[in-house]
Parts: structure tokens; C-alpha cells; sequence
């Protein structure tokens, strides 16, 4: 059996490959390095760059749960925003996980006009799970391909890897992300409708649908600003179980305040940019307090502003 997603590439080609969850600056810096190995040594290439839909991890061990950084289409479209030419998902399937190192680099020679493969240090192709550089660069060498592998990005010591930044995020460390992910932490998702409390208290909120594996900052009040269509609104997104109106086990719930906004936005999507924490989720014993607190959480935000 074949991979059967594996474009047709004539043209000379540099190909790298991960998930690149969040394509944080360790990505970046393959991304960097491999349009630099095109610039000085391959300059009529194209750079192809193979992921994942979902991780492999998540594949080889669904009872444990994995969560991403962002959806596969923000991904493909980030991966291309850094000068890279074909961004190519791949199924993880019972073929491609069984296929071992030489016949993964065999049906990629196939198919793609290979001349170099670009990957970070640490990265392990195929079943049999080779990460030895040496024994990669075997393989490679019998097919004509350079084989690249290249250090780690680090920050305080600590390899910037998309574990690490899912664990950053899930502490609500909104303002500790940038360092490592290279830009703010968003969300994207759809506004649907929800109980209209917000709107019955003074503060419409916008309630967000995600995908059910996305990774979300931990429950509590944010300063935010939200993308919709091509402007920014100041924000505050609270995420939580809304504790002041619901108990038990009840999904969690992202809404957003947006400042100075009153139109109709349901069914579109829009993105949430996080700037920082300003307080846990808090269940108060009225709604006046509720709505006091609320004027406060806004006054944070406009001050922050100022």
C-alpha cells in the first residue's frame, strides 16, 4: 500500500516533517533553516512540509488525551506564512504507522523529487522509530537524499516544544506563551447561541463552539481582544463552568464580552487573542455582585489599555 497523500513533485523539493502543533519558534527555526539550506544550495527547489491532522501520539494511545495547540486549517495556513511551499496533512493510519523508516523514505522518493530532508533533533521516522542520525543518514544516502538534523530551540534551558506550551497555556501563563509560541495564544471558533445571561445583565457576551481537542487556558477572566472579520475589539473572555448560575459536572463554556460592540455576529467565526489574566472564576452569592464585578473586570481591561 501506498501514502496516498503524498503529492507528485517534479520540481526539485526540500521536505521536512512533524506535527508542528502551534508552529512555535522551534518550528520556525526548521522553517527558517531549510529555506536557508534552498537559498545557498538548492535555490530552484520548492519546500514541502508533511503533518498530521491529529498527532501520531494520539493514534498509538487513544485512551490518553491529547489536545492541540490549533485546528489543522490555522496550522496549514501558518506553516505557508513562513515561506513554505506545500503543506501536505497525512492520515495516520494503520498503514503509514506500520510502514518502517526505508519504506517511508522509499514511497516518499517516489513520489516526490527529493534532494533534502530537514528535520529537528530527536525526530523518529517509521515503526521501528529511527532517530539515530547515523542510521537515518544510511538510509537517506542510498536514495541520494542530504540529510539535515538539526539542534533544538531552547528558552531558560528548556527545549520550546508544543507539550511545553500546552502545559503554559493550561496554567493560564497567558503572558509567559509569546516566548516561546512567537505570537499571542488565540482561539478560534464559531459564535453560537447561548442562554443570553449576559445579555440580560448588561454584558452580551459571545459564545464560542471549539473543537472538543483544543487546548484552552485554565478556567478564570481574561483580557482579550477578538478578530471579527478584518477588526479588533477589546475584550474580556471569561472560561469556566459559569459557577454563579450552574454546579455539577457541566461543559466548560468561553464567552466573550466584547467592549463597545453591539452586532449581530452569531454563525461567524472569530478569533480571541489572549493578553493576560485578571482573575479566577468565582461563584458569588448575587447578581448584583456578579454585575459589580463585572464593571470591574471591564475597568481592568480599559485601564490596562491606558
Amino acid at each position: 500500500m501506498e501514502i496516498t497523500e503524498l503529492p507528485k513533485i517534479k520540481t526539485p523539493t526540500l521536505v521536512t516533517i512533524g506535527t508542528f502543533d502551534g508552529v512555535h519558534l522551534g518550528h520556525i527555526s526548521i522553517f527558517n533553516r531549510i529555506k536557508n539550506i534552498r537559498e545557498n544550495s538548492y535555490k530552484k527547489s520548492e519546500i514541502l512540509a508533511l503533518t498530521f491532522p491529529k498527532s501520531p501520539k494520539q493514534i498509538i494511545s487513544p485512551e490518553k488525551k491529547y489536545t492541540l495547540i490549533c485546528p489543522l486549517a490555522e496550522r496549514v495556513q501558518l506553516i505557508k506564512d513562513h515561506g513554505i511551499d506545500h503543506v501536505i496533512p497525512l492520515n495516520f493510519d494503520n498503514h503509514l504507522r506500520y510502514l518502517t523508516a526505508s519504506n517511508f523514505f522509499n514511497q516518499l522518493k517516489n513520489n516526490v523529487n527529493i534532494k533534502a530532508f530537514v528535520i529537528g533533533n530527536g525526530t523518529s521516522i517509521g515503526n521501528d522509530q529511527i532517530k539515530d542520525e547515523k542510521k537515518l543518514r544510511m538510509i537517506t544516502s542510498e536514495l541520494g537524499i542530504e540529510l539535515f538534523v538539526l539542534p533544538n530551540i531552547t528558552l531558560k534551558n528548556k527545549k520550546i516544544s508544543s507539550s511545553q506550551i500546552k502545559k503554559i497555556i493550561s496554567n493560564g501563563n497567558i503572558e509567559n506563551i509569546e516566548e516561546n509560541l512567537g505570537r499571542k495564544f488565540t482561539l478560534t471558533g464559531k459564535v453560537i447561541r447561548g442562554k443570553q445571561r449576559g445579555k440580560k445583565l448588561g454584558y452580551p457576551t459571545a459564545n464560542l463552539d471549539i473543537p472538543t481537542n483544543q487546548c484552552i487556558p485554565k478556567d478564570g477572566i481574561y483580557y482579550t481582544k477578538s478578530l471579527i472579520d478584518s477588526y479588533e475589539k477589546i475584550s474580556v473572555t471569561s472560561i469556566g463552568e459559569n459557577p454563579t448560575f450552574e454546579s455539577g459536572n457541566i461543559p466548560k463554556m468561553i464567552e466573550t464580552y466584547i467592549l463597545d460592540f453591539n452586532e449581530n455576529i452569531y454563525h461567524k467565526n472569530i478569533t480571541i487573542k489572549f493578553l493576560s489574566f485578571l482573575r479566577p472564576q468565582i461563584k458569588y452569592q448575587s447578581i448584583p455582585s456578579l454585575i459589580e464585578q463585572m464593571k470591574i473586570d471591564v475597568s481592568n481591561v480599559k485601564n490596562q489599555i491606558n
